[in-house]
């Protein structure tokens, strides 16, 4: 009798795994069709698991029932198979989620303020009701739209001023109550009056008013055809990389801080990484009179700052991709950490880096690729970073390393960024990724220029730093972008390198013009290989946060860097920090803070003159 109910408990058994493999068969099987990333070779390694599947599931429906072994036998592999199919599918519908996420949203998040006198009465928006709000019309924004929004909240008066300067005036002179206006723009405003011998009202603003309310307005995109459409997988293509300076939201329109064209050949497996200065002085696309500040065309969306690259370049461009600050470091905490490469020893605001390959986690890459102040080439000297962080997480996410933080990526990852790019090119890039898994030869260079200080187009009241740009360096970029269309090999400006260190953690730190010093915590350097390549001998270096401050800086940047990339067997095992309170660690005065020849804007090096 109890042989019988063991019996019949295991008959029941395989019954209920065999339905439950058979549906997790069925939905993996829709999945690989439905996301289509998969190269052919892995295709057959499905296809014969699938059948597996199919062969055990018919077999637990037409075996006797009195047969318990071979019964047993078909239970346990029945159970092996559901666990390896229900891990595949998760990972499957977290890719397919994945990627309905990352192509663009078709709106841009406008972010608006309600500003009123410090010393008034007024705390929240509720205070205003039946007040006057100053505003002033511009093609830049839509603030139409934004009052239509806080009439949803309050009733108000309004006042058009004609003038941001005016308005403000009024603000501080109480001939109005309050004024709204868009974050962003705000955020120019101030960062103008930063400007070395600037007078500007701005400067006072954040001292003498106060913000009450802030919400944002969302607003669709018609976006113009931008490029051409390509074959990703057999034509070279332009992809333009915007980071804006934003925290929270990507849709958000900004500042474009980072502005880099990526050009790629997927035959020759060759990247060229283009880096043009955020204080370029250029026509933005569309206008007329003043130049600007390429960095301020962000502030009228991704297309301005697109197209006004493409007229400077006389290149099209296929795609784009937008990031800001929480998308960089959502990434490379990711992936593991990046091993990024330096050519200089500097120090941000809370780190310090090696000259060398550095090993660092988001906050540590969001820093190196921001820092500018200490570093004596300034703007072109952080765009050179800025290409390096890029070609850190190219070799990252092309490694064996990216298969074992799949989901905490795809998780991290979702609404980091926007593109234009069709899902479709998408998948068909990783396909051949997966497929071929291989190498990408990267190079990068950077257009340069001259400072100068002028007008510009989105804020006219005073001369502003800028860069003048050199036409040679704009010809030497064209020429670089065509011969990576024509199918042509360039330099790589990374090799690989098995050496690995750390950086320091700064307790104390003096700088003079000729060298500069820091008490430090150090780590032991480590490796696994004494091979050296070009510049092998520089260390990989694990960046570790500060407690002071310090101005450590590069020499001299140049258009095109000759640094080392790292690879799978670069990760060594980095030695346990070692304690060095009294120590100094001495920089060479070649790579010192130098400021006697930069031009300085609010006590930063933008550049050497």
């Amino acid at each position: 009798m109890k042989k019988k109910r063991k019996l019949s408990k295991l008959n029941t058994y395989s019954i209920i795994i065999s339905v439950v493999l058979a549906i997790l068969t069925i939905l993996n099987i829709y999945s690989v069709i439905k996301i289509n990333v998969f190269p052919m070779k892995f295709l057959i390694l499905f296809f014969i698991l699938f059948l597996i599947s199919g062969v055990i599931i018919f077999f637990n429906f037409k075996l006797k029932k009195k047969r318990k072994k071979a019964r047993i036998t078909l239970c346990v592999f029945s159970t092996i198979f559901s666990v390896i199919f229900l891990v595949m599918f998760i990972y499957l519908n977290k890719t397919s989620g994945f990627l309905n996420t990352i192509t663009s949203k078709n709106y841009k998040t406008e972010n608006y303020i309600v500003v009123v006198n410090k010393d008034s009465n007024y705390e929240k928006i509720e205070d205003i009701k039946d007040k006057n709000i100053s505003y002033v019309k511009t093609d830049m924004y839509n603030t139409d739209e934004a009052l239509k929004k806080l009439e949803e909240k309050i009733q108000f008066k309004t006042k058009v001023e004609d003038d941001y300067e005016v308005m403000l005036n009024n603000l501080y002179d109480n001939k109005t109550d309050a004024i709204i206006i868009e974050s962003s723009y705000k955020d120019l405003l101030i960062e103008s009056s930063n400007e070395e011998g600037s007078e500007s009202i701005y400067k006072t603003f954040n001292d003498k008013t106060k913000i009450i309310y802030t919400f944002e307005i969302k607003l669709e995109v018609e976006e113009e055809e931008i490029g051409e459409e390509v074959n990703v997988l057999e034509q070279p293509f332009n992809i333009y990389i915007s980071g804006i300076d934003t925290y929270g939201k990507i849709s958000s329109i900004s500042r474009s801080d980072v502005n880099i064209v990526a050009t790629v050949n997927p035959k020759t497996k060759q990247v060229l990484l283009t880096t043009i200065p955020r204080d370029y002085y250029v026509q933005l696309n569309g206008t007329t009179g003043y130049k600007d500040k390429l960095t301020h065309a962000g502030i009228y969306g991704v297309d301005k700052s697109l197209k006004t690259i493409e007229d400077l370049l006389d290149i099209k461009i296929n795609y784009y991709v937008k990031v800001n600050f929480t998308s960089l470091i959502k990434i490379v905490d990711a992936v593991g950490g990046i091993n990024v490469y330096s050519e200089y020893a500097f120090s941000g605001e809370n780190y310090s880096f090696k000259k060398g390959y550095n090993k660092v986690n988001g906050e540590q890459a969001l820093e190196f690729a921001r820092t500018r102040k200490t570093l004596a080439g300034g703007d072109r000297a952080r765009g050179k970073n800025q290409e390096a962080v890029i070609a850190a997480l190219i070799d990252k996410v092309c490694s064996k390393a990216i298969i074992t933080n799949y989901i905490s990526i795809l998780d991290s990852l979702e609404n980091t960024f926007v593109t234009n790019m069709e899902q479709d090119k998408i998948t068909g890039l990783i396909k051949m990724q997966l497929d071929d898994m291989a190498k990408w030869n990267v190079t990068s260079i950077a257009l340069d220029g001259t400072n100068g200080s002028e007008y510009t187009y989105s804020y006219r009241n005073q001369k502003l730093y800028v860069m003048i740009p050199t036409e040679s360096t704009i010809k030497n970029a064209q020429e670089k972008i065509s011969s990576v269309f024509n199918g042509e090999k360039l330099d790589s400006s990374y090799t690989e390198s098995n050496t690995t260190n750390s950086v320091t953690k700064k307790t104390s730190t003096s700088t003079n013009s000729s060298t500069s010093t820091s008490t430090s915590k150090s780590t032991t350097s480590s490796s696994s290989s004494s091979t050296t390549t070009e510049k092998t001998s520089d260390s990989l270096n694990t960046a570790t946060k500060d407690s002071g401050t310090s101005a450590n800086s590069n020499t001299d940047s140049t258009n095109s860097s000759s640094t080392t990339l790292s690879d799978d067997n670069k990760e060594e095992k980095v030695d346990e920090v070692e304690e060095k309170k009294d120590s100094n660690e001495e920089i060479d005065s070649s790579n010192s803070t130098d400021t006697s020849s930069c031009t300085m804007v609010d006590g930063e090096c933008m550049g050497r003159s």
